[in-house]
C-alpha cells in the first residue's frame, strides 16, 4: 500500500504545472440559447463542463444589468426563466459563473409582442438545418444580412435539426455551433425530423415510442401553454400566440404507445390538435401549422407513396381546412415548392386539377416585384410549403418531380423562409443562399368571417 501511494506521488509530480487547476476549471460549453418566449417571459439555457448554480443578470439597459435570477440546483444544464418582463421590450443579459459575475458575453433579446391587429410580425423558418457545410453557413447568413435592418421575433427549426443521428455531440457540432450567435439573440421554436428521432443504441422505433432521443434533453418548448394555446403536456407537439399569429407545432414521425401518429383520428396528438383549433372559433388573425414531413412533395420524397405523407395528406387536412388553417410549412425533402392557396385536394400528384386552386391576384412586394396574391373569405383554403433545403440541396429527386400541385419548385438552390405578418396580409418569402429572393406569395384574409 505505501508503495502504491508512493507511485501515485511520483505521478502527480510528473504532471505539467498547473495541470490540475486546469483540468477542475469551471466552462461554457454550449453557449446561451434562448427558448419558450412569451410577452412576458422567456427561458434561457445553457451548458457548463461542471456541475454549478445558474445565474442570469439582465436588464433594459447593456451597461445596468439590475435584475437577476438564480436556480440553485446544482447542474451542468443549465435553465433559468426570466419572468415579469415586458412585452415587445429588448433586454440585455449575461450568464455568469459562480463568483465570476463580471465576465462573459453579454446577448440581447426582444420578448414577443402582444395580440394587436397593427403589429408587424416576422420570423424565420430553417427546414433540416443540421448538415454542416457551406450551404447552412450561407443560408444562415442571408438571413441574418435580410434582418440587418429588421427586427426579427423568432426563428423555427422544421425538424433534421442535427445530422445523421440527432446525437448529442452532433447537435452541438452541427447546430449550436454554427448557430449560436442567432441562438443567444432570437428565441427559437422547433419541431422533431426522423433524424432527430434516431437512438443509435437501440433504434429510432424505440425513440419514436418511448422519447428517449437527445432531442427531448436539449430544448424547452411551450407545452404548457406559456405562450398560448392549448395546453398538450407534450414536447413533442404545442401551439402559441404570437400577436395575431397562431403556431401550430405537430410531431409527424413520433408514435404513440398505441401504435397511432398524429394523423390517426383518436390519437393523442390529433385530438389535442382539434381541441386547439376548436378553441380558435373567433381568432381574427392566421393559423400556421408546422411539421417536417409536408403532404405533398416530389422532391427527395415522393408523397404519392410515403405512408407518412399521405396519411397527412388524406386524414390531416380536411381537419386543418375545416378550422381555418392558413398556411402548412414543412421539411424533409431537400427542395423547395410551394402550391398555390387550395382547398379539397388531398389525392396523388396526378391527380391535382387547377379546380381546386384558388383564384391568383398580383401585388407588388419590395424586393421582389409581382408577386401571388390570394385572397381567403372563407374558413377553407391552405397554401404548402416544402422548404427543406436549409443545409443542403436533394442529391435525387422524382422523375415527375415537380409535384403538379406546386406553383413554383426550385431542386437547385438551398434557402430558409421569411414570414411577415401585418395587419391582414401574410407574405411568404423564400430566400436562397445567395441572398436572391426567388419566390415570394401573399395571402389576404378577410378578418370579419
Amino acid at each position: 500500500m505505501k508503495q502504491f501511494f508512493s507511485s501515485c506521488i511520483i505521478f502527480l509530480s510528473l504532471l505539467p504545472s498547473g495541470f490540475m487547476a486546469q483540468t477542475l476549471k469551471n466552462q461554457i460549453t454550449r453557449e446561451p440559447y434562448l427558448q419558450a418566449p412569451s410577452p412576458s417571459e422567456i427561458t434561457v439555457r445553457w451548458r457548463t463542463n461542471l456541475m454549478t448554480r445558474s445565474t442570469v443578470f439582465y436588464g433594459k439597459d447593456e451597461r445596468n444589468l439590475n435584475h437577476r435570477t438564480d436556480s440553485l440546483q446544482y447542474s451542468t444544464e443549465h435553465e433559468v426563466r426570466l419572468s415579469g418582463l415586458e412585452p415587445d421590450t429588448r433586454y440585455y443579459y449575461r450568464v455568469v459563473l459562480p463568483k465570476d459575475t463580471r465576465t462573459g458575453k453579454i446577448f440581447s433579446f426582444y420578448t414577443l409582442p402582444q395580440k394587436r391587429l397593427s403589429e408587424t410580425y416576422s420570423f424565420a423558418l430553417f427546414g433540416d438545418p443540421g448538415s454542416p457545410g457551406e450551404d447552412q453557413i450561407k443560408v444562415r447568413d442571408a438571413v441574418m444580412k435580410y434582418y440587418a435592418d429588421k427586427k426579427m421575433d423568432f426563428w423555427i427549426q422544421l425538424g433534421d435539426n442535427a445530422y445523421r443521428h440527432g446525437t448529442d455531440q452532433e447537435f452541438q457540432n452541427n447546430f449550436f455551433t454554427p448557430f449560436k450567435e442567432m441562438l443567444g439573440h432570437y428565441p427559437s421554436f422547433s419541431t422533431l425530423g426522423n433524424h432527430d428521432y434516431h437512438d443509435v443504441d437501440f433504434g429510432s422505433k424505440y425513440a419514436q415510442t418511448t422519447k428517449s432521443n437527445v432531442y427531448f434533453k436539449i430544448f424547452s418548448l411551450p407545452a404548457r401553454g406559456e405562450a398560448g394555446g392549448v395546453p398538450s403536456g407534450n414536447s413533442s407537439y404545442y401551439s402559441m400566440d404570437v400577436g395575431h399569429v397562431h403556431l401550430i407545432s405537430l410531431d409527424s414521425y413520433g408514435i404513440e404507445k398505441d401504435g397511432k401518429m398524429v394523423f390517426d383520428p383518436g390519437s393523442a396528438q390529433y385530438e389535442w390538435l382539434k381541441q386547439d383549433l376548436q378553441a380558435l372559433e373567433n381568432h381574427r388573425g392566421f393559423i400556421i401549422v408546422y411539421t417536417h414531413f409536408p403532404p405533398f412533395s416530389k422532391g427527395e420524397h415522393d408523397s404519392d407513396s410515403d405512408s407518412i405523407m399521405s396519411g397527412i395528406r388524406e386524414n390531416l387536412l380536411p381537419l386543418l381546412e375545416r378550422y381555418g388553417v392558413d398556411l402548412l410549412i414543412g421539411g424533409h425533402s431537400h427542395v423547395y415548392e410551394r402550391s398555390p392557396m387550395m382547398k379539397g385536394f388531398y389525392g396523388k400528384s396526378a391527380e391535382f386539377d387547377t379546380k381546386y386552386a384558388f383564384r391568383e391576384y398580383r401585388k407588388n412586394v419590395e424586393g421582389f416585384g409581382k408577386a401571388d396574391l390570394y385572397k381567403k373569405e372563407g374558413k377553407e383554403g391552405i397554401a404548402y410549403v416544402v422548404t427543406g433545403n436549409s443545409s443542403a440541396t436533394s442529391a435525387s429527386r422524382y422523375p415527375d418531380f415537380p409535384h403538379r400541385a406546386m406553383k413554383y419548385s426550385n431542386d437547385r438552390s438551398s434557402g430558409a423562409c421569411i414570414v411577415e405578418v401585418q395587419k391582414n396580409q401574410l407574405t411568404l418569402k423564400w430566400l436562397t443562399e445567395n441572398g436572391i429572393m426567388e419566390d415570394t406569395f401573399v395571402i389576404e384574409k378577410d378578418f370579419r368571417r
